[in-house]
């Protein structure tokens, strides 16, 4: 049995941040070890960030104010260029 830590420090309701939670799990586990590290909404502006230790799976849900948005994209950008 698995244990989930679910965290919602966003603006969102509980409901609301388990439908964001529940996308990222239908995702599976990246190379069988652990979710997705960062999911990003960027057209709602919520992020899902997943951390794994020996006994659970935490997931962070927050807000992604815009001025995080450009330094995000910033980093995708330089990423893609490379």
């Amino acid at each position: 049995m698995s244990r989930l830590i679910i965290e919602n420090r966003s603006c969102l309701s509980d409901a609301q941040a388990l439908y964001y939670v529940a996308h990222v799990i239908r995702q599976g586990r990246i190379s069988g070890s652990s979710y997705c590290s960062a999911t990003w909404w960027r057209n709602v502006g919520i992020a899902v960030y997943a951390s794994r230790n020996k006994a659970s799976d935490r997931l962070v849900v927050c807000d992604v104010p815009e001025a995080q948005e450009s330094e995000i994209l910033k980093g995708e950008k330089s990423s893609n260029e490379g």
